[in-house]
């Protein structure tokens, strides 16, 4: 079994899979460790953690699907640390990005971005950073898995309608697999108290009312995207079209967070491409995307002139 089914494949052959026939891991992530309020520990320690971090995320085997080396999702995370408490306790805030690549150009898209303020964890040189399937190993590991998980489903998403379920249930397993306590101490797990966090964020993924923002966002890609390079006209009335779809969600669940953070991911890039569109259809882009975007409004302004 591949990542793609046969038609994809049939597509993308020259472009995608290249001349590569090493195997490799689903992930490519660069981990950096910011410091800035490091008083006390050793920063040795987060240049070890660096390390065993990133082991984690691109040795492990998160899919049963064979991998190039470069079809691997290329991510980066910049884990800050803000706060250092006792016995290798530390706070810290994690922003995540993910691309993929866009047929028949050097352009890579966001497929997800975000910024968690809410890391707690604890760690001291040698203490084990690993994965194990249906296994809670720490606060880190189950951060790191959930995340890896959420962007693969992403990613999956734009290449087939729904491609991503399996790995937003794996993402679901992990905060099952909490320790009640861990659920009670970190508010990035947590159901109350905010609606824009780790839970959420899956809550939302899997909910069945935003089943029609995530076969828009295979559209946006797939018969979208990919497809300007072929026929730009094609493909930017896929994406209008996908546009459009994304406002379903925002009337069938107005508090979805999702639909703020897919504007925000995309604001830019719908910005560009529809500059230059037709009048009739940069309006309609810019009516949904002030709906789902307001607090931005004034930046789809080049679309409305």
């Amino acid at each position: 079994m591949t990542r793609y089914t046969a038609a994809l494949l049939m597509v993308l052959t020259a472009w995608w899979l290249g001349t590569s026939s090493l195997s490799a891991q689903e992930l490519n992530a660069s981990v950096t460790i910011n410091t800035p309020k490091l008083q006390s520990t050793d920063p040795k320690i987060f240049r070890t953690l660096e390390q065993d971090l990133r082991n984690l995320i691109n040795e492990t085997k998160w899919t049963d699907d064979q991998y190039n080396q470069d079809e691997r999702i290329q991510c980066t995370w910049i884990l800050a640390i803000t706060k250092e408490g006792n016995e290798g306790h530390f706070q810290a805030t994690l922003n995540i990005n993910a691309v993929r690549p866009v047929y028949g150009s050097t352009y890579e898209t966001q497929t997800f971005a975000y910024q968690d303020p809410n890391i707690l964890f604890e760690y001291s040189e040698g203490t084990p950073i690993q994965y194990i399937k249906n296994v809670y190993n720490s606060n880190l590991v189950s951060i790191v898995t959930f995340y890896c998980n959420i962007i693969l489903g992403l990613d999956y998403d734009t290449f087939s309608p729904f491609g991503g379920d399996p790995y937003f249930d794996a993402a679901q397993s992990v905060i099952n697999q909490l320790p009640s306590n861990q659920v009670s101490e970190d508010n990035g797990w947590k159901s109350v108290g905010t609606r824009n966090n780790r839970y959420w964020i899956i809550e939302n993924l899997r909910n069945a009312r935003v089943k029609p923002l995530r076969n828009a966002y295979y559209e946006y890609h797939r018969q979208g995207l990919d497809m300007m390079y072929t026929d730009p006209v094609k493909g930017r009335a896929a994406m209008a079209a996908a546009i459009e779809q994304f406002d379903q969600v925002r009337t069938s669940y107005p508090s979805s967070m999702i639909i703020q953070l897919i504007a925000t991911i995309k604001a830019n890039e719908i910005v560009q491409i529809f500059k230059v569109a037709d009048a009739t259809q940069k309006t309609k882009v810019y009516d949904v995307m002030t709906h789902l975007d307001p607090s931005n409004a004034r930046y789809y302004a080049t679309l409305k002139t």
